[in-house]
């Protein structure tokens, strides 16, 4: 599953990636 999710230009991104790998700015917490 994903970590976490954004919205970039209206569309939802699915960070599939390892906390260590998501920028701080992208980090939920």
């Amino acid at each position: 599953t994903p970590d976490s999710t954004t919205t970039v230009n209206g569309d939802v991104l699915y960070l599939w990636t390892i906390p260590e790998e998501v920028p701080a700015h992208l980090q939920d917490k």
